[in-house]
């Protein structure tokens, strides 16, 4: 089965979550695969919180490289015109959802693997895949929790475009309820309005946070994701906002997303310099709650693996660039830093510019090159 007619049977799959939709069926699909394909390596399951949805796993003793890669993908849009889950071939793009990320690097991987196994010996290498890394990262937390006996010496994650990366931003994310001063709309002096003074202080917070800058990830920056506000109609009713013309609104629900690119900016360090500012603005921060708080990954392009894998990335692909790295989004590899800090980490895949877009697609020439890229590291590193 080559890497095109494997992807096309990926994304036939939904693996988005919710409305009864999940991961499941091509995690069983990837375990039919290696019975059949590679019977010599085991493959096992590991469930997340709830027992249905599972990640697979391969953790032989002494694996030398730990390849990871995500099984689900985002919903699907309103805005597509073709069938997401009936991929096409239109002028050397193969259209479908999750042919970009990432059901297109996991075939290739796929394929790179089952040609390699016929040479080479496949118990240097540890696999995970898993699940709910576009939502809540709840595959990648379970796995790291559960304190896997892979000690890997490299760790490579299918979760990128087709050149060699490595590091992200971190990812913070607050959300909580802030109070002004109620009054009469006439008398501006009267009150505190908690819209106005908030949006300053986001403002003010963005700023201050935007000085902690590093070289290879960029500057740090915030989002002012949601605000909702009016005058509190009821002390036991927090949701309901008043909305009249007349009252200086007193009470205002918020989300602030933070991507740091120094580890020194923390949720700790937010929430405190937030307070302070609201502070000053005549505010009253009465809630607050992190849903997120993970460090930057910080590149790491100079051990002696990282340019044995860089070597084998250029040998296939003719090219020694690696990703530019300002501004990154969050990828939940990070995560593994908790329990492999000191192991060099990177991202290559099959991905392209449209990912999580309508008519998301991976071009077939990526596919092929990212085949032969995986079965280069596979053969340095196996």
């Amino acid at each position: 089965m080559n890497t095109l007619t494997l992807t096309k049977k990926l994304v036939n799959l939904p693996s988005w979550v919710g409305n009864n939709s999940d991961e499941v069926a091509v995690g069983k699909f990837i375990e039919i695969y290696f019975r059949k394909y590679l019977p010599g390596i085991n493959l096992t399951r590991q469930y997340l919180p709830g027992g249905k949805r599972f990640n697979l796993m391969a953790s032989p003793p002494g694996a030398k490289l730990l390849i990871v890669g995500h099984l689900d993908t985002v919903p699907p849009q309103p805005a597509w015109k073709s069938d997401p889950f009936k991929p096409i071939v239109n002028g050397g793009k193969l259209i479908g959802l999750g042919t970009a990320d990432m059901k297109g690097s996991l075939a290739a991987f796929l394929s790179a693997l089952t040609n390699v196994c016929t040479r080479i010996n496949p118990f240097g290498l540890a696999l995970l895949f898993y699940c709910d890394e576009e939502y809540n990262f709840q595959g990648m937390k379970t796995f790291v929790s559960d304190a896997p006996v892979v000690k890997p010496g490299l760790i490579l994650s299918l979760d990128g475009k087709p050149f060699l990366g490595s590091g992200c931003r971190g990812l913070i994310e607050i959300s909580g309820a802030v109070y002004g001063l109620s009054g009469p709309s006439a008398k501006p002096y009267s009150g505190v309005n908690v819209i106005d003074q908030f949006v300053l202080s986001a403002l003010n917070l963005k700023s201050r946070l935007s000085n902690f800058v590093d070289p290879l990830l960029g500057p740090t920056t915030t989002n002012l994701a949601y605000l909702q506000g009016g005058y509190l109609v009821s002390n036991k009713s927090k949701n309901e906002f008043g909305k009249i013309g007349n009252i200086i609104p007193d009470y205002a629900q918020f989300l602030l997303e933070i991507r740091p690119s120094m580890s020194s900016v923390n949720a700790k360090f937010v929430t405190k310099l937030l307070t302070r500012i609201c502070k000053i603005n005549s505010l009253k921060i009465q809630e607050l709650n992190v849903k997120f708080d993970y460090s930057p990954w910080i590149p790491d392009y100079n051990s002696p693996l990282s340019k044995k894998l860089q070597d084998a990335v250029a040998s296939a692909s003719s090219t020694t660039s690696t990703a530019n790295l300002f501004f990154s989004g969050f990828i939940d590899t990070a995560l593994l830093n908790q329990i492999f800090p000191d192991v060099p980490k990177f991202v290559f895949g099959a991905g392209g510019a449209n990912q999580h877009s309508a008519e998301e697609y991976v071009t077939v020439g990526n596919l092929k090159l990212t085949e032969q890229v995986y079965s280069n590291i596979l053969t340095s590193f196996l």
